[in-house]
This record gives C-alpha cells, sequence and structure tokens, in this order.
C-alpha cells in the first residue's frame, strides 16, 4: 500500500493486512482468480492451492466424522438407550440464538427419531445462564430421565451431580471454555484437551447438529438426512459470531441456500417479518434474523423463540414472528435511550484521558440490553466499556472489551467487589452492589492503566487491498462474492483507493448518515454511504481530494445493479 497522505477523518489508522504476497501471486496463476481474490485469501492464512480450493468451494462431504469428538459414543449410546426406553428427554439450552437454535434442532431431530422429547430455557434475568440447580430439581419431579445440555453445561459441575444424584442421565453438547474439573457426564465439547475433533470452533448448535449427525449414522439412517437442519445451524453459528471458517463456513454456506425454501414454518414466517425474499445472505442472518430472537430473550423471556422455531401451525408462526419483531423493536428503542444517557454521562462525569475503562451505572436500564450497548461504546470509543442497571441497590453488569484488554481476567482480580462474575476475554456478566461500583470503577481503571498504552486505544482499519475504482466492476464484485459467506475472521474485504474527488456529499436518513459520491482521475464515479457520519459532511465539500476505505457492494437503484461504496474512514488530503 502506498503511504496514504492524508489525515483520517475518525482518527483511526490504516494497515495493510499481512500476507504472504508470493503465496498471493502463486493462487492468482494457478488458481486463475482475481489478484484482489488472491491476496484476500493469503489475508486470512490461506496459502496453499487445495486448501484455497476447499475455501471456495462447497463440498459439505469436508466435513469430519462425528464420532471423532471425545465422549460422543458414550452420548450416542445414552441417547439412545432413553429413546429406545421411552423416557422423557429434556433439552435444557442457553436463552441466545446459538442455544435457542440447539434446543430447536435436537427437539427436532429426537421427535423424528420417535422419543418423548420436551424442551427448558432458563429465564435471562431471574436464573442466568446455564444449568441451575431450581431447573435440576424441577426435571426431576416432572419425570425426566434423560437431560441433554445444550449450548451450555461445560462447567455445571454442581447442578449435574446434583441430577445424577437424582437418577437422571445427562449429555452435555457445548462450545465454551472449560474448568478443570468436567461434569460427571459426556461432555461434547471441541475445546477439551483430550478431544481430537479437528475443528475447535463450532458453535453450540454445531456441536448439537455434530450428536444428531452421530445418531443418524448409528441408525444407519439414509446418507445427508441430517442435512435439512442446515437452516438452523447456519442461523445459530452466524449469530454467534464464532469464525466463519472451517466447517462453520460450510454450515453457513450450505444453511443458506437451504433457508429460501425452509420447510420451518417458523423460520419462513419470521424472514417475511424481517422482509427477507430471495437468495438469504449471512447479513440477512446476523441483522435480520437473529436480532429478532435475541429480543425476546432480553427482554421478556426466550421460550417464545423456541416455540416459534419448533411450530407446526401456520398462524401461530405469524403471531409469534410478530411478537419478536415487537419485541425487537422495543429493544432497539430501549438500547437507544440507554446508549443517548450513556454518551451524556460520559461527557458529564468521566475524563477518558486519566479513565481507559468506561464504567456507568444508572437505575434506568434494562439490564437485557446493556450488553449490546457496551459492544457500542467499544465500537466507537474503542475501549473496554462495562454498564450495571441498577434495581434496589443491585446492580447487574455486563461488559465488552478490545483486544489488547483481557476483560475477564481483570473482573477476576476484582472479585471482591463483585456478587458473582463469568464469561471470557471480550465480554463478562457480572453482579455488584451499588455501593461498590466506586470502588470497582477505580481498581479496574488502576489495571487497565497498567497493561493499556495510548495505542491499544485507537481504533485500527484492517486493509485487504489497494485497487483503482475503474477495476471494480460488477463482475469483480462477483468474483469477490467467492469469498462468502462473510462474518467473524472472513470479513467482506476492506479496500482502499487514493486520490478521489468528492463530487456530493449530503446528509441523509435522519440527518445521522452521509450519501457521498466520489470520482477517480479520468475514472468512474460511484455512489457511496457512510453510516453514522453525518455531522462530517462541512468537511467533505465539493472538490476535496480524499483517500477512502470501503467495502464494496452491489446497489439496485431504480432497477438497474451498480456498485456501491461503504465506507468505513474517510482520509482529507491536507490543502485540498
Amino acid at each position: 500500500m502506498s503511504e496514504p497522505r492524508s489525515l483520517s477523518l475518525t482518527g483511526a489508522r490504516w494497515r495493510m493486512r499481512e500476507a504472504d504476497e508470493a503465496a498471493a501471486r502463486g493462487l492468482c496463476e494457478k488458481l486463475g482468480t482475481p489478484e484482489v481474490i488472491a491476496r484476500a485469501l493469503a489475508c486470512r492464512g490461506i496459502t496453499d492451492v487445495g486448501e484455497a480450493r476447499t475455501f471456495l468451494g462447497h463440498d459439505i462431504a469436508g466435513l469430519a466424522d462425528p464420532f471423532l469428538m471425545k465422549d460422543m459414543d458414550r452420548a450416542v449410546e445414552r441417547v439412545e438407550a432413553a429413546l429406545a426406553r421411552g423416557v422423557l428427554i429434556r433439552v435444557y439450552g442457553d436463552y441466545d440464538v446459538d442455544g435457542v437454535c440447539a434446543t430447536a434442532l435436537l427437539v427436532r431431530a429426537l421427535q423424528g427419531l420417535g422419543g418423548r422429547v420436551d424442551w427448558y430455557i432458563p429465564h435471562r434475568l431471574d436464573e442466568g445462564y446455564g444449568v441451575n440447580e431450581d431447573a435440576v430439581q424441577q426435571a426431576s419431579a416432572e419425570g425426566v430421565e434423560l437431560l441433554v445440555a445444550v449450548d451450555c453445561g461445560s462447567t455445571a459441575v454442581g447442578p449435574i451431580a446434583l441430577a445424577r444424584r437424582l437418577g437422571m442421565e445427562v449429555v452435555v453438547c457445548d462450545h465454551h471454555r472449560l474448568a478443570e474439573e468436567l461434569p460427571d457426564a459426556p461432555v461434547l465439547n471441541p475445546w477439551r484437551h483430550d478431544c481430537e475433533y479437528p475443528f475447535k470452533d463450532l458453535a453450540g448448535v454445531g456441536v448439537t447438529f455434530k450428536l444428531v449427525s452421530a445418531l443418524a449414522r448409528a441408525r444407519q439412517l439414509a446418507d445427508g438426512q441430517e442435512l435439512h437442519f442446515l437452516d438452523l445451524v447456519c442461523l445459530g453459528t452466524v449469530a454467534d459470531v464464532v469464525p466463519l471458517l472451517g466447517e462453520n463456513r460450510l454450515f453457513v454456506q450450505h444453511g443458506l441456500q437451504h433457508l429460501p425454501n425452509t420447510r420451518k414454518l417458523g423460520l419462513a414466517a419470521l424472514m417475511e417479518a424481517a422482509s427477507i425474499r430471495g437468495p438469504v445472505l449471512s447479513g440477512h442472518v446476523a441483522f435480520g434474523l437473529a436480532p429478532r430472537i435475541n429480543a425476546v430473550g432480553r427482554m421478556e423471556h426466550a421460550c417464545a423463540a423456541v416455540k416459534l422455531l419448533l411450530t407446526s401451525e401456520e398462524a401461530e408462526a405469524r403471531a409469534l414472528a410478530a411478537d419478536l419483531s415487537e419485541q425487537n423493536t422495543r429493544r432497539r428503542a430501549e438500547e437507544r435511550q440507554t446508549l443517548a444517557e450513556a454518551e451524556e454521562m460520559l461527557a458529564a462525569e468521566v475524563d477518558l484521558g486519566r479513565e481507559p475503562v468506561i464504567v456507568l451505572a444508572s437505575e434506568r436500564w434494562h439490564p437485557g440490553v446493556i450488553g449490546i450497548v457496551a459492544s457500542r461504546l467499544v465500537e466507537r470509543y474503542h475501549r473496554p466499556a462495562l454498564l450495571v442497571a441498577l434495581s434496589d441497590g443491585v446492580g447487574k453488569g455486563s461488559g465488552r472489551s478490545v483486544e489488547a484488554f483481557n476483560l475477564w481476567e481483570a473482573v477476576r482480580t476484582c472479585a471482591p467487589l463483585l456478587t458473582r462474575f463469568g464469561g471470557h476475554r471480550y465480554a463478562v456478566g457480572f453482579g455488584v452492589m451499588e455501593e461498590n461500583i466506586s470502588s470497582f470503577r477505580e481498581r479496574i481503571n488502576e489495571l487497565a492503566s497498567a497493561r493499556l498504552a495510548m495505542e491499544d486505544l485507537v481504533r485500527y482499519i484492517d486493509i485487504d487491498a489497494e485497487i483503482h475504482l475503474r477495476s471494480l466492476t460488477l463482475e469483480a464484485l462477483d468474483d469477490l462474492d467467492r469469498l462468502a459467506p462473510f462474518g467473524m475472521a472472513n470479513p467482506r474485504p476492506t479496500l482502499l483507493t487514493q486520490g478521489l474527488v468528492v463530487q456530493e456529499a449530503t446528509r441523509v436518513g435522519d440527518g445521522s448518515h452521509l450519501a457521498l459520491r466520489v470520482r477517480e482521475e479520468g475514472g468512474p464515479a460511484r455512489p457511496a454511504i457512510w453510516f453514522g457520519a453525518g455531522e462530517l459532511a462541512p468537511q467533505l465539500p465539493i472538490g476535496r481530494r480524499v483517500d477512502v476505505c470501503y467495502r464494496a457492494k452491489k446497489d439496485e437503484w431504480n432497477g438497474d445493479l451498480r456498485v456501491r461504496l461503504q465506507l468505513e474512514d474517510v482520509g482529507v488530503r491536507e490543502g485540498s
């Protein structure tokens, strides 16, 4: 990348992704792919021709043998025994999209095998994450003899021990990190140190699908019979933001093909409610379907989402889809209000020069949306953010972090000030009494000040390739789309074009977005949209020379397809 001679309007730093340039040239020659595709593959660590062909292909036969997963034989044996005896099996899931999809998938699969099956989802606010002892007691009282935990259970040593004492068999299908002690049950989790399963980054629904695949193989069912569940696997995998590489990539590629013609009435109704028609892309799942399922668990109870994915009644499907959409509207309103209040508090109470971690609390906030708002603050200020929703002196907190700061480790150090905590490097949940929030804020900022440098709090934009606008044709976008589905670890390529001239800049929507038209000297003009940058319009007058970082997409205008740039940042040339 030639060095940009411009100043970023957002303060971000631009950097070219590291890639083996010789390998990229080799891929370009041997595969006959455009240079931008070859370099994007190399940026993702894909330098071997065979590996590149696999990445660009769609061969579902590339899925690994499910029996390579540790404890799979024991898990299948327990499920088969319960099916043979006709005992009640309960699927115990999580309240997020991954857990809801895993629950619906396994209930459908076991019912298809003739099982007596019901399901249970804990309440996000009243019970919290994971298998709890009250729910285990309830299952025992209701005659459950096999409990299958999906998208949870890896650390539920106590509750699962209670289930065993009460005479229940247990199977765990999970993908979360494990503690040193495992529950007394077959634990299907690719992150086990003794698990030889070759792909570790499965979502919870992916692990559950492997159990269903193993059951299909044990029953000697027709090859691929379980593939009609890939619409649910795709939805849960995209929503859980796991890397869209390896088997996850295959799940999503094939699941997206299943979705337009899904036979699951609830999914069809949800797509209709989200105005998703025709070919379905990963973005439709991430921003149209997943938020609706997540919202009901945040605002009320995720049971409605499971019912939606299980219903066989069209009227019920439409009613539930409408309810989920309404809850999503409520969630967005709560989120906007909470973000606005958090911004006001930041301006009034926080010195970002002294405090590298944002810690805010309010009695007005809904605990179901503070995690989303924390993510928005991290995106905007590129520093860790923790928000606390207070009620009668008791706080429920949620935090998100940046790459350079292990939030879970920091929160663990603050454990004496908290009533509970859990999570991982980038996201945590915790409980805290109101009187301890000030001390917690002080302590976690002390830790961050010792561990973070100023450059850690700067947003970076990673660029896949520098190109000319004249090479960005509809055919070139078709080539770029061969890298899809896009998501975690495989984002849509970010491109750089330098030396453009602004022909138009207009605030659009409610004024918060910026629509531009930029032209390359001796080349074409292209429309562009910069979301959330409406206030920057005065800095982009007609005639100003700029460099732009963007993702290129197809856009329909008056019935015609065209190339549109979705801007990530703009650099202004000095003196222009």
